[in-house]
């Protein structure tokens, strides 16, 4: 499995790099240009911003659920449902194609005109809130059916805000900053992404159930979309 994974990504990078090519109006200095503490204080200036406070408050939260429903989903449905970790990983796989499609769906949808991306942003907030709130109350002998259904809507806003998000990063920020703007809100998601995993296990193993897990992960995604 890791064999295949490892040649799959070897793959597309080597394409990438034989069939990319930049756009002729490309005129960015190159990277070489800044030393690095001129690229820190740049992307600590960036962080800063106004524009850049509503893209962190959720881009944070987002990922953080993102990857810790990813890490725990099948154990929770192991524990809470008693069901086998085969079933637990269908429902990952659900919640994978619901991401999937959402980010499709949600980006085409932020495209029109009466909508801004960072309204799609936060009805995806909402969304994952209500939707993690009531899954650890949820009887233990429910349907598979019922499951495949809440996971795969959970997937597809907890998964799908992603598309719409980074447009609005790029919406939002200047034109010479664009680059600078996503690679500073993309550092602050990895922080979240590394972070998240082991603070949620360290909340279950303290508490000893899943319900204080997704309650508090439900919480902060809502606190923060009332921020955004």
């Amino acid at each position: 499995a890791f064999a295949v994974t490892a040649a799959v990504a070897l793959a597309g990078g080597v394409v990438f790099t034989l069939t990319y090519r930049p756009s002729p109006d490309h005129n960015e200095p190159p990277l070489a240009s800044s030393t690095p503490s001129q690229l820190l204080y740049g992307l600590a200036r960036i962080l800063r911003q106004a524009w850049m406070r509503p893209i962190l408050w959720s881009g944070i939260p987002l990922v953080g659920a993102q990857f810790g429903i990813t890490a725990y989903l099948m154990l929770f449905v192991r524990d809470h449902f008693h069901r086998p970790l085969s079933e637990g990983a269908i429902l990952l796989t659900v919640l994978q194609i619901g991401g999937v499609i959402g980010r499709i769906v949600l980006a085409a949808w932020s495209d029109r005109p009466r909508l801004s991306r960072l309204a799609a942003v936060r009805i995806s907030m909402a969304c994952s809130a209500l939707l993690l709130a009531p899954l650890p109350v949820l009887p233990t002998r429910t349907a598979f059916g019922v499951l495949i259904a809440i996971t795969a809507v959970l997937g597809f806003f907890v998964i799908g805000w992603y598309g719409p998000w980074v447009a609005h990063v790029a919406d939002a920020a200047p034109s010479n900053s664009v680059g600078r703007a996503t690679g500073g809100a993309m550092a602050a998601n990895q922080v979240a992404i590394i972070a998240a995993p082991p603070l949620l296990g360290l909340v279950h193993d303290t508490s000893g159930t899943y319900l204080t897990v997704w309650w508090i992960l439900a919480a902060i995604i809502a606190a923060c979309a009332l921020k955004t």
